[in-house]
């Protein structure tokens, strides 16, 4: 087992309720460091950037059809990555 090297606490308050996470940060492969690399470059290269289930152009949930619709009437220039698909 890899070992810890910190605690990554988050936690938001929305609608009164409150949402916490607490994550291990870990060396080693465990650690999604190509994710980090994709996910640091998409908003890097796009001032507003979505990760949505589908594309942009067929949503593939309603929460992705509805932040896609938002962003399309205020004529938000994004950024959209499909999470369904596996780069590999």
């Amino acid at each position: 087992m890899p070992p810890l090297t910190q605690q990554i606490s988050s936690s938001v308050c929305h609608n009164g309720l409150k949402y916490s996470t607490l994550t291990s940060g870990l060396d080693g492969p465990e650690s999604h460091q190509d994710l980090k690399n994709v996910v640091g470059k998409d908003i890097k290269d796009n001032y507003v950037m979505i990760y949505i289930k589908g594309a942009p152009d067929m949503p593939r949930c309603a929460v992705s059809s509805l932040a896609v619709r938002v962003l399309k009437v205020y004529d938000v220039p994004f950024g959209a990555r499909n999470i369904l698909e596996n780069p590999s």
